[in-house]
């Protein structure tokens, strides 16, 4: 549901774009695809970011480049381009930039790298991973992409949708009322997603997990704010502290009276949302049968809001405090 593709700056090349209005729109419509649910390899240190900027300058229609422009832009805002390691040298022509792509993708798995058909049938290389700028719209890897999901509630399943959602992610937000830190169908997602967050196939980036839960005192078992803050410590010393290089943190929060209920369920990082029908716990025997459960697509002005329920000024709940 969220995907990560390595575009070669030769497809914002003006020679690229100037002639050919279909070939234009296909970019634009790329593009705006990859607005809603994915990501581009910003390579070379953001390297690729200045080089395509020169390009895009270059192109000759006016209304091309300022649609392109756009995009990009929205990219940068959404932290959607997101940085690749620094070459040993500046890449010096398309080629390089395009072996910098693949390096790339042997660190960690993309969904396609798009280029430009010349530089496709000069590489000479048969791969399915990549794919000509004038096919990509029709393409399996772009066809195939899901705003929705149907899993299990269980670690494979985690591990098997999460990576490429957590892979740039710098910070991440899980939100479920019935979080509490002396049951592992709580804890284990906590580790499962501090397990591959940052994970870009080289140096781990660290980061920072909030987790939002509800109050404790309206548990079938209920415990003070305080013993449940206590709890939170000793189990943050002993399994997340000695084991993961991120920083977390837990928030309590209660209803008003008359006010909003706090039900949903999300998984929200700084650059993409998902409500999850059934919750965020992880079933194993003998604590319980994985059921499945439905992880949708937030639109972008979704998640901007529901990360404001979760911030004191203007959250329509109440921070429940020691």
């Amino acid at each position: 549901m969220f995907y990560e593709y390595s575009i070669t700056p030769d497809v914002f090349d003006p020679a690229s774009l100037g002639g050919n209005p279909a070939t234009a729109l296909i970019l634009t419509q790329l593009l705006r695809g990859i607005c809603e649910n994915g990501m581009i390899s910003d390579l070379h240190k953001s390297g690729w970011s200045r080089d395509i900027a020169k390009r895009v300058e270059g192109i000759p229609s006016q209304k091309t480049k300022a649609n392109v422009m756009k995009l990009l832009e929205v990219l940068k805002d959404r932290k959607r381009l997101v940085r690749h390691p620094k070459a040993a040298n500046d890449p010096a022509d398309d080629v390089q930039w395009f072996e910098l792509a693949r390096e790339a993708h042997g660190r960690a798995p993309l969904d396609a790298i798009v280029l430009t058909p010349n530089l496709l049938a000069s590489c000479g290389i048969d791969d399915e991973i990549l794919i000509g700028l004038d096919d990509v719209l029709d393409s399996d890897p772009w066809l195939h992409r899901r705003r929705s999901a149907t899993i299990k509630q269980q670690e494979a399943d985690y591990r098997n949708l999460l990576p490429k959602v957590l892979r740039h992610a710098k910070r991440l937000w899980l939100i479920d009322p019935y979080f509490r830190p002396d049951r592992r169908q709580w804890t284990d997602t906590i580790e499962i997603c501090a397990s591959l967050m940052g994970q870009r196939g080289g140096d781990v980036l660290r980061g920072i997990i909030e987790v939002h839960t509800g109050d404790p005192g309206k548990r079938n078992t209920p415990l003070s704010p305080k013993d449940e803050i206590t709890a939170w410590d000793q189990w943050k010393k002993d399994h997340f502290t000695p084991n993961y290089p991120h920083t977390l943190s837990v928030s309590m929060w209660g209803s008003r009276v008359n006010g909003e209920r706090f039900h949903d369920r999300l998984l929200i990082t700084d650059q993409v949302g998902f409500q999850i029908a059934g919750g965020l716990d992880c079933m194993t025997p003998p604590i319980g049968t994985p059921s499945d459960t439905v992880w949708t697509l937030l639109d972008e002005k979704d998640r901007l809001l529901w990360l404001g329920k979760f911030q004191e000024g203007t959250s329509p709940y109440d921070r429940i405090t020691t």
